[in-house]
This record gives C-alpha cells, structure tokens and sequence, in this order.
C-alpha cells in the first residue's frame, strides 16, 4: 500500500535534507529500516523517498544490492561546479530586471559560518534562475546545489577570503551588467575548479 501523500512528502524532506547536509558518508550504504525508525514511520515511504532522491541523483544504487550516496571524486565535482557555471551564465543572457538586481545586490550572508556560505551560494544561483524566467535553469540550478551543498561546506577550508569574494560579486550584480556578472560567475566557480581535489578528499576522509 502506498504511504499517506503527507507522511511520504514528510520522509522525503527530512531524509533529503539530512542527505544534502552531508549527514551521511559517501559510499556508506544506506539502513532503510534504521532510516524508517529514527523518521518515526515505516519502511515504504522512506523507499519512496530514497528511489526519488536516486532519480535526482542525491543517491546512487549500491552494486551490491540497497543505496548509498556518490563518491565524490575528483571529476564528479569538477563536472558539478562546471556544469552550474555553464548553466548560471546560460540563464544570464538575457538582461535582469531592476527587481531582481537589488534583490541580489543585497544577499548577503550575515556570518562566514560554513553553511550560511553555502546557503548564500544556493540562494544567489536560485534567484539568478528565477529572473531568467526558464523553468528548466530553476530546476537545475536547484538540483545542482542540492548535489553541491555538502562540498560547499567544505570550501572554506581550502578558499580564503570568501567574504570578501562575495562583497566583489555583490558589488558587481549592483552594477547590473549581465556580462560582469557573468564573468564574475566564472571567476567563482574557476577558484573551485582549481581545488577539486582537495575538496574531493576531505569529504570522503570527513
């Protein structure tokens, strides 16, 4: 029998947002029953749960039978970072409207605590998708920093000055050309790219 629409949506969001927040290794594979039991449910709507998450690539199919989450290698993430970096700027060829530049211009996270910064990074993207009006960038720019948040976490470590990176891109969407910030979309995600191995190696050793 399937599980109340309620409950099932409930399991889904918590599980998916312990999964997102890098609650779980990568390669460790999943216990759905243990899941089942600390969510206060049974064992069918976190299946439900852990098959949608599959199909949005939060999880993998473990080889050997049950799920787990991906391993996150070098060049995984540097085709995650890449990839937002192409979709982000796609989804700035057109101009933005004034709305969209203030509300921009002033998103700033109010602490460098690792997860606002990649709270702000997920936020900054999503409006960035929004205001391009395309459905299809809303979907996957979400869906890339769902995938991303964990890693983003971690960038502090190897990325100085971050503050500071973001008042620059701040400073640069109030300036409201489409083409700087653009580039300055590149240069954040170049600063990534050249770390991947790093960031690579401290989430599967953490």
């Amino acid at each position: 029998m399937s599980p109340e629409p309620i409950t099932a949506e409930r399991t889904y969001q918590q599980l998916k947002q312990e999964i997102v927040a890098g609650g779980r290794k990568p390669g460790i594979q999943l216990n759905l029953q243990r899941l089942a039991d600390r969510v206060g449910t049974s064992v069918t709507p976190v299946r439900d749960a852990v098959h949608r998450m599959v199909g949005e690539r939060l999880l993998e199919v473990h080889p050997g039978g049950g799920f787990h989450l991906p391993i996150p290698t070098p060049a995984w993430l540097h085709d995650l970072y890449s990839w937002n970096d192409q979709v982000v700027r796609q989804a700035l060829r057109r101009p933005l409207p004034e709305e969209a530049i203030v509300t921009l211009a002033e998103l700033k996270p109010d602490s460098d605590e690792p997860g606002k910064l990649a709270c702000w990074a997920s936020t900054f993207f999503s409006l960035i998708a929004v205001h391009s009006g395309n459905a299809e960038f809303v979907h996957t720019i979400a869906n890339v920093s769902d995938r991303l948040f964990f890693a983003r976490l971690r960038e502090p470590t190897f990325i100085k000055a971050m503050t500071s990176e973001i008042d620059s891109i701040l400073s640069v969407a109030k300036s409201g050309s489409a083409s700087a910030i653009r580039h300055a979309v590149w240069e954040y995600h170049r600063r990534r790219l050249r770390r991947v191995d790093r960031i690579a190696a401290a989430l599967t050793s953490g």
